[in-house]
């Protein structure tokens, strides 16, 4: 998977109906939620450089 094999920083995010979205470089976070929210759904953030920040990990 490209995400993992990027650099840092980068954040993946997961959508409700299973859209995603990543970024790498600048404004990560935010951009990863509005690259899953092309899609139509309600995404949350997943990873954000190496460690997994989906709600309840």
């Amino acid at each position: 998977m490209r995400f993992l094999a990027a650099g840092t920083p980068r954040a993946f995010a997961i959508g409700s109906k299973g859209g995603w979205g990543y970024a790498t470089g600048d404004y990560v976070t935010g951009r990863a939620l509005g690259f899953c929210q092309r899609s139509g759904q309600t995404c949350q953030l997943y990873a954000v450089d190496d460690d997994v920040v989906w709600p309840g990990q």
